[in-house]
């Protein structure tokens, strides 16, 4: 069985309902990085409203399964995304997501979105900016970073993204 076929059946099993969910493995993204990612899953999450996932923002294989999964998550209220701080060295090849054809891919029921444990590093921002700019219905984004070093220029960087929402707020936590 493949790994993709694995994950949407491990995303296929969720209770119904008002479904909350945090996927319980060590890094879920794994699942589709290691084939080549599609733009959706076969079949939509259609009771997922929570997500939990982890991620090295540098990887862009990790990027777009990430993505993968957001764009099969049609009624997904609530996002968070934890950096994998021991990962995050920057690669040379990995492509910035406004690059690729995913112009088009809105969310438009996410609300909340937690971003925990990132340097600010280029790839970081660009996901941040992605999801700023997709999300229409978006209220609030809290960005808590790794560390305190360079925290005002990160800071900064993300008050200049544009948003798809006028009432999204962005709340920057001290580490």
């Amino acid at each position: 069985m493949s790994t993709l076929c694995l994950f949407t059946y491990a995303l296929s099993i969720l209770p119904e309902g008002n479904v909350m969910y945090r996927l319980g493995v060590a890094n879920p993204n794994t699942f589709l990085a290691a084939d080549m990612v599609p733009r959706r899953l076969p079949s939509a999450c259609m009771d997922l409203n929570y997500l939990s996932l982890r991620i090295n923002f540098n990887d862009m294989d990790e990027c777009l399964a990430a993505l993968c999964i957001l764009r099969s998550s049609p009624c997904l209220l609530e996002l968070e995304l934890l950096a994998r701080p021991d990962e995050q060295a920057p690669k040379v090849s990995a492509k910035n997501l406004l690059e690729e054809d995913y112009q088009n891919c809105f969310f438009t029921q996410l609300r909340f979105v937690k971003i925990a444990g990132i340097f600010g590093v280029p790839r970081e921002l660009n996901f941040i900016n992605f999801l700023l700019a997709n999300s229409p219905m978006l209220e609030r984004m809290t960005v808590k970073p790794a560390s305190q070093d360079g925290g005002w220029d990160l800071l900064k960087e993300l008050l200049r993204f544009r948003r798809a929402s006028v009432h999204a707020e962005i709340i920057y936590l001290d580490p």
